[in-house]
């Protein structure tokens, strides 16, 4: 709830999030919720979020997340989490190669207004909160 908080600062980041559409298809107790959520935080117009649809296939995003930052002096920041560990990346070469599977996983993604469709009609299929 804490790092939530960042996104109602005067000056808020601007956060462009994919998401692979089977993960929202989950039959879990709080899916509904949380995809309750996740239509809010899309109207928010600094959040931007996109689906990759089921039909995709297989795209570099299913090797696991990855989370880019850029600083207010332009540069870049990096980091990967897996069950072990979470790894910061930096170096030149490394965000180099994040910045290209970046754009290979938005290049799959559905465009946002299609994304927040899609995202209604999967809440739509969990039932009333």
């Amino acid at each position: 709830m804490e790092r939530q908080e960042v996104l109602a600062r005067v000056h808020p980041p601007q956060v462009i999030a994919v998401i692979d559409e089977p993960a929202l298809r989950r039959t879990d107790a709080i899916m509904g919720e949380q995809l309750g959520h996740l239509l809010r935080m899309a109207e928010l117009p600094h959040v931007h979020i996109h689906l990759i649809p089921a039909n995709a296939g297989l795209h570099v995003g299913l090797s696991g997340p990855l989370a880019l930052a850029r600083s207010a002096d332009g540069g870049w920041m990096g980091h990967l989490d897996n069950q072990l560990v979470g790894l910061d990346v930096d170096g030149e070469d490394g965000i180099a190669r994040l910045l290209a599977r970046w754009e290979s996983v938005r290049g799959v993604a559905l465009p946002e207004a299609l994304s927040v469709a899609l995202l209604k009609e999967v809440e739509s299929q969990h039932g009333p909160q």
